[in-house]
């Protein structure tokens, strides 16, 4: 063989076992983390983008996967949100205020972050912001929770947070066990930190706990 070409061919033979692993792991590309928008203007058969935004909340956390966020406008939203995928946060744009029925995070919901919105007068016996058991490193931050059944927090899974919330004015509303709580707390590792509580009263709700 020229030595010339051997010279050449080595270093292709180089080149491909030094860099060929960068090569195939470019070939399978990581799912990129988007940003979903939810108007009360918007429409769910829209794309879900800044300037033809979702009409529902559900819609965006059925939609989204882990990493992305839901970025819910200003308005009221009279739904109560299930989520049933990991890593999903839903926060509010500008800061200012969503207000709706409340959110449940059922235990497939693993790192969902809830920040910035208001409850008023969730009618669910499962509370405001209600985290189900088996859930983990669920973040429930900055929320407001006025008039809701039960209370306005329940952390069932592990290694949750609520911080920063106000809640006040929770009420029994019937059912298993009605009571009027702030914060209902079961599992391990839960932190609880910087919350207010206020104004729950007794004489409205005689049998609570």
């Amino acid at each position: 063989m020229n030595k010339k070409v051997y010279q050449i061919m080595s270093v292709i033979v180089v080149f491909a076992l030094t860099f060929g692993s960068f090569t195939s792991a470019s070939a399978t590309p990581q799912m990129a983390a988007t940003t979903y928008y939810v108007s009360t203007t918007g429409n769910d058969a829209n794309a879900g983008t800044s300037t033809a935004p979702y009409r529902t909340i559900q819609k965006c956390a059925n939609v989204a996967s882990s990493g992305s966020t839901c970025s819910v406008a200003a308005g009221t939203y009279n739904e109560r949100v299930s989520v049933t995928s990991v890593g999903i946060t839903f926060t509010t744009s500008s800061g200012l205020p969503a207000v709706i029925k409340g959110f449940s995070i059922s235990s497939n919901g693993d790192n969902t972050i809830v920040q910035n919105f208001v409850s008023e007068n969730n009618d669910s016996n499962s509370g405001a912001f209600d985290v189900f058991e088996g859930a983990t490193g669920v973040e429930i931050r900055d929320t407001v929770s006025k008039n809701s059944c039960m209370a306005g927090i329940i952390l069932r899974g592990n290694s949750n947070l609520a911080e920063g919330n106000e809640i006040f004015k929770s009420r029994q509303c019937g059912g298993s066990g009605p009571d009027a709580d702030g914060i209902r707390v079961f599992g391990d590792g839960n932190v609880i930190r910087g919350n207010y509580v206020h104004d729950i009263s007794l004489a409205e709700n005689p049998t609570a706990h």
